[in-house]
């Protein structure tokens, strides 16, 4: 990061926290040997995964939230989360690793702060930004060490600044001595047990380069891959582009249900059918050969094919989706793609 744009981000007022010597290698230290004390603000879908996977790593987890429905569940071991098993969750409230708590007074003496609160749309259509000018003003109350704040809700560009580095500066926090400021915006597939949230490569950007550096190393405790961004305007349009690229691509089916309707069609049968042909022709191409499914079943493809592509009922067309899916599950549990496990099988047989 240039010189001009760490002035921009800088304050020219005295730390108001007594900084600690080498306060940012304190934290680097703390991180790598799991002594940070990290909350997570917001237990939904996105802050009860990232609760959970740092306290598996090591930590010791503060989760908060103001819905004591959720909190006294999440300290009784119940999940409200399909992708968190009730089991899972109570072994980490039993270690100690994670406590869930609905008052403020949690988020003191921390050295990470996780916002996934919600930033949902008002009743006019605007993004809804008051939960996190709520946490800011909750962290301004409870900061009293140095320590790292990372934003991953869904924000406009300018947001991470707007929100959260403005209202610290103002009440006399300084960058880089009193708290390091990064934005990582939030990656999760509900429900997919082969892309669990710490196999999702992970954006992250800094207001300067020793918030990107901390940043980047405390996402890497439970992330596989962590990319660092040019800017936190980056990182922040980066997440809008995901999720407007996946709204239009829904609108864009639904709106060819309606046609499909219309035209007395089954627009769900009729995408499984293209995929299903598509899986099917690239696997004749490929292969033609016999393979084991998960049951210990062997299956003719090339004659599967012939019969799903022009099937006379449903039937048919159903074991195929079956078989394709488990043939790319059986690929990717043997570390290749979709076909190398064939190529690995008809070696052998050799």
């Amino acid at each position: 990061m240039d010189e001009e744009r760490r002035v921009e981000f800088g304050t020219e007022e005295s730390s108001l926290i007594m900084e600690r010597p080498g306060a940012k290698n304190v934290l680097v230290d703390a991180i790598n040997d799991r002594s940070a004390r990290p909350v997570v603000i917001g237990l939904g879908h996105v802050g009860l995964v990232e609760a959970v996977n740092y306290a598996e790593a090591g930590f010791q987890v503060a989760g908060y939230d103001i819905n004591k429905d959720h909190v006294k569940a999440v300290n009784e071991g119940r999940s409200h989360l399909h992708d968190i098993e009730d089991s899972r969750l109570a072994k980490l409230i039993e270690s100690g690793n994670l406590t869930a708590y609905d008052q403020p007074a949690c988020l003191r003496d921390r050295d990470v702060y996780i916002i996934t609160v919600p930033t949902l749309l008002t009743e006019e259509k605007d993004p809804d930004i008051r939960p996190v000018e709520n946490v800011a003003a909750a962290i301004k109350e409870a900061l009293s060490r140095p320590a790292l704040v990372v934003l991953t809700s869904t924000c406009y560009p300018g947001a991470t600044r707007d929100l959260l580095f403005d209202p610290l500066a103002k009440e006399g926090f300084a960058l880089d001595e009193d708290f390091w400021l990064a934005y990582a915006p939030a990656r999760i597939d509900p429900g997919n047990p082969d892309w669990p949230m710490t196999k999702i490569p992970k954006i992250v950007s800094g207001m300067t380069d020793d918030s990107l550096e901390l940043g980047k190393l405390f996402l890497e405790q439970t992330i596989e891959q962590v990319i660092a961004a040019d800017s936190c305007e980056a990182a922040e349009m980066t997440k809008l582009l995901e999720n407007s690229f996946r709204l239009v691509n829904m609108g864009f089916m639904n709106e060819m249900a309606h046609v499909c309707h219309e035209l007395d069609l089954d627009a769900g049968d009729l995408g499984r059918r293209e995929f299903a042909a598509t899986v099917a022709s690239e696997i004749v191409d490929k292969l033609g050969q016999p393979f084991k499914l998960d049951d210990d079943r062997t299956v003719d493809v090339s004659a599967s094919i012939g019969i799903a592509i022009y099937p006379d009922d449903g039937t048919n067309l159903d074991q195929l989706v079956v078989l394709a899916d488990s043939a790319m599950r059986q690929a990717k549990a043997n570390g290749g793609n979709r076909f190398e496990f064939f190529k690995k099988k008809d070696a052998k047989a050799a």
